[in-house]
């Protein structure tokens, strides 16, 4: 049942599909958590690739979430799951993959 309009969730509802979004982010942590227990186990190489593209996907979120105050939000809401591993996972691959940067970055 959806809210009226006055109300600030029924504005929500009528401006953005938030099951969509959710569904993405959804997607976005079936092929990222298995990542994170990789990680040491990645080359420098790799780790700056995975970076990149890890980087490259979770931007695409910036178009997508309008980025609502939490009680606007579905309880639970998914997209600080999703933040706080692509958080960690950066962090993790941030060594290796500088370090792969600057073997082969010549100023």
């Amino acid at each position: 049942m959806s809210k009226p309009l006055g109300e600030p969730k029924g504005l929500v509802e009528k401006c953005w599909n938030l099951s969509e979004v959710e569904q993405a982010y959804r997607a976005f942590l079936e092929k990222w958590t298995g990542v994170l227990e990789k990680v040491s186990s990645l080359k420098s190489n790799e780790a700056f690739v995975t970076r990149i593209l890890l980087v490259h996907e979770y931007r695409k979120f910036l178009n997508i979430d309008p980025d609502l105050p939490e009680d606007l939000l579905p309880p639970n809401w998914i997209g600080y799951t999703a933040y706080d591993l692509f958080m960690k996972l950066r962090e993790e691959l941030t060594p290796k993959a500088n370090e792969f940067f600057y073997k082969v970055y010549e100023p």
